[in-house]
């Protein structure tokens, strides 16, 4: 072993005479380590894959249903709460849907569960989401391929019948992570 290091530092000093170069070399290093460094954050996503669309409406004496669902993706491990807003025509906390002009309107309610217990509520930007009611905000974990969370939507029996027409509104979907 001591053979091949000494042949490999005879041919160094002879190709440096050859070259007619001195054959030193000196390496230095000096300071402290270069720092190297990434914040990656997490994200979520979410998206209506079923509309909310109740069906044509002869009478409103009985109760009204309709569902939708909503897809939230987030980065796995990502704690996340859902929330859905109040909508374009709301009146205080009563979400309507419209038509016409000008307006007339169609209270309606959108649930978490099908028993149509707890309603969806808006999560407020800068808050903290994570402490919300579990009845009003549902979430979890993030997850590979995402999750998906059912909207039960009620036109409550004995609502008075409007105008004929097509009634809509639309609903920001909500995500607090």
């Amino acid at each position: 072993m001591f053979k091949k290091y000494a042949l490999a530092a005879a041919a160094f000093v002879l190709l440096g005479v050859q070259t007619g170069h001195a054959a030193t070399a000196t390496v230095s290093i000096s300071g402290g380590g270069l720092a190297v460094s990434a914040t990656v954050n997490s994200s979520c996503a979410a998206a209506q894959t079923a509309a909310v669309a109740f069906p044509n409406i002869t009478s409103l004496a009985a109760a009204v249903n309709a569902t939708g669902t909503v897809l939230v993706t987030c980065d796995a491990g990502t704690p996340f709460a859902l929330g859905l807003g109040l909508g374009n025509n709301a009146s205080g906390t009563q979400r309507r849907m419209a038509f016409g002009f000008p307006a007339t309107f169609l209270p309606y309610k959108l649930y978490i569960d099908n028993a149509h217990t707890f309603e969806y509520t808006d999560i407020v930007v800068g808050t903290s989401t994570l402490n919300a009611p579990a009845s009003s905000t549902p979430g979890g974990i993030g997850a590979a391929g995402g999750q998906t969370f059912s909207v039960f939507g009620v036109i409550a029996a004995g609502t008075p019948k409007p105008a004929p027409g097509t009634y809509g509104d639309s609903v920001a979907i909500d995500v607090g992570y």
